[in-house]
């Protein structure tokens, strides 16, 4: 796993989250979009006046883009959710129980270096959780380089 995909994981979830308040906006476009009125001369020679509700193609245009919009977010959003799911496996699949616990407090819970050692216990401070980080990081990397 990519580290930068670690630091991301905060701003990916929070993403996720304004891009569904999107979606969102985006269905109540769609739904309170409202066709147009027109007034037509017909009938009795042409001398009546009809008022007609429809759709002209700048209502269809509007649509189509809202809907293509919302598609892309959809799309997009799905996307992001994978990537999320896929950082929280990797550090689940981290065997060392403290880094595994030192990785989700940095990245999944988005803690400081000081924060994580607060949660850690007795023992800890920031710069041993950020030490065992930096190490764990390094193996990782040179783990991906024989590959």
């Amino acid at each position: 796993m990519e580290r930068e995909l670690l630091r991301q994981y905060a701003s990916i979830k929070m993403e996720i989250i304004d891009i569904e308040r999107r979606i969102g906006q985006d269905e109540k476009d769609l739904r309170n979009m409202d066709g147009e009125v027109i007034k037509v001369k017909g009938g009795s020679g042409g001398k009546r006046l009809f008022t007609v509700n429809g759709y002209g193609k700048e209502y269809s245009n509007r649509k189509t883009m809202l809907q293509a919009k919302k598609l892309h977010r959809e799309e997009l959003k799905s996307k992001l959710e994978n990537i999320r799911d896929d950082i929280e496996l990797y550090v689940s699949e981290i065997d060392d129980s403290e880094t595994r616990r030192i990785i989700s407090l940095r990245y999944i819970d988005n803690m400081t270096w000081q924060d994580v050692a607060k949660a850690m216990g007795d023992g800890w401070n920031a710069d041993t959780c950020r030490i065992r980080h930096q190490r764990f990081m390094e193996k990782e990397e040179k783990k991906h380089e024989k590959q």
